[in-house]
């Protein structure tokens, strides 16, 4: 891990450096992405007038020392934050090594006033950041591109959302047109955010948004049955899981139940509907989640036209391969659907 704040400062405004595009035109965009702008564990977000550091656990006994010299070079990277990004308040988020503690810990304001809650803007749709309490504040900035495709591709569709979380990605959808979206989630809290998430965006928008707090795979076993007896099929499914999660009765692993939730879906898509699939665990490639795709389309019946890779906008994150923790997914293609075009 670098260390030292002088070498983490200089690393900070060459992260800046490299983004001074990005600076009107995205008010949601990673300023500082890990291995590839220099220093492994360190991954900043940007929420328009906020922004959050999380600093992951690394195996090192110098973290506290480390953790110091970086608050040094964020409070020293202020003046240049607010003035030429706008950011008023700046958090950071030191990882713990067991994820089940991040329930507990709260994100330190290293400099400006507290925001527990911001709202920010992105392009059509508006969003509630909460950088405090949750871990990754509710809004994911590297599946932006993907929330654009949504918005411009959903016009009179039938779309769902599972392990929703905040809801923002069947937001998009419904800013874009669509017709009706289900947003899927097992925690009720979530489900609250997502709702919330709506209220912000629906004005006179006419679709039909359903939140459900439910187990994804009960809640596909009952859409199976629907469908089967004749029921509308969906235009377009999101599965945006975690690595890991508990539901009331049973756990979900990607790793272990990806290949089973992508068969569900399948039942109850269009034949030329399509399936956005995406993860964060470093092990689960675009390579493997087609093959975990491919392997479901033979059961289900429902054939594959092409799959697409999804990764990260390039214009702010460079970290690539097994070095990123950012999400990389696959766009799985009935006939005829368009060609995704992320920015």
């Amino acid at each position: 891990m670098i260390s030292g704040k002088e070498k983490i400062l200089q690393c900070c405004r060459q992260a800046l450096e490299r983004r001074t595009a990005l600076r009107e035109k995205h008010a949601v965009c990673r300023l500082f992405d890990g291995t590839g702008d220099g220093v492994p564990q360190l991954f900043i977000d940007r929420y328009g007038a906020l922004a959050l550091a999380h600093l992951l656990p690394a195996p090192s006994d110098s973290v506290a020392t480390f953790s110091e010299a970086l608050r040094g070079a964020l409070r020293e990277s202020r003046e240049k934050l607010e003035r030429e990004w706008g950011v008023g308040s700046f958090y950071l988020r030191i990882h713990p090594h067991d994820p089940r503690e991040h329930r507990s810990q709260e994100a330190e304001l290293v400099w400006g006033e507290p925001q527990s809650e911001v709202i920010v803007t992105e392009g059509p749709c508006r969003f509630i950041v909460r950088p405090q309490r949750s871990v990754n504040a509710g809004l994911y900035a590297d599946t932006r591109g993907i929330r654009e495709y949504l918005a411009a591709h959903s016009l009179g569709k039938r779309v769902l959302n599972l392990f929703c979380f905040s809801g923002s990605l069947g937001i998009a959808a419904a800013v874009g047109g669509a017709a009706e979206i289900a947003q899927i989630d097992s925690s009720p809290d979530a489900l609250e955010w997502a709702k919330a998430n709506w209220q912000l965006n629906q004005g006179e928008r006419v679709c039909v948004m359903r939140h459900i707090c439910d187990d994804c795979r009960h809640f596909l076993d009952r859409e199976g049955a629907r469908v089967a007896a004749g029921g509308k099929r969906t235009a377009i499914a999101v599965i945006d899981p975690p690595s890991f999660g508990r539901g009331r009765k049973r756990t979900f692993s990607l790793k272990r139940d990806v290949g089973e939730i992508v068969e569900k879906v399948m039942r109850i898509l269009e034949p030329e509907g399509e399936i956005i699939l995406t993860s964060n665990t470093r092990e689960l490639t675009p390579a493997r989640l087609e093959s975990a795709a491919r392997s479901s389309t033979l059961a289900a019946s429902w054939p594959i036209v092409r799959v697409e890779a999804l990764l990260p906008p390039a214009e702010d994150f460079f970290s690539t391969g097994h070095d990123s923790i950012a999400m990389r997914g696959v766009r799985i293609i009935g006939a005829g659907a368009p060609r995704f075009a992320c920015r």
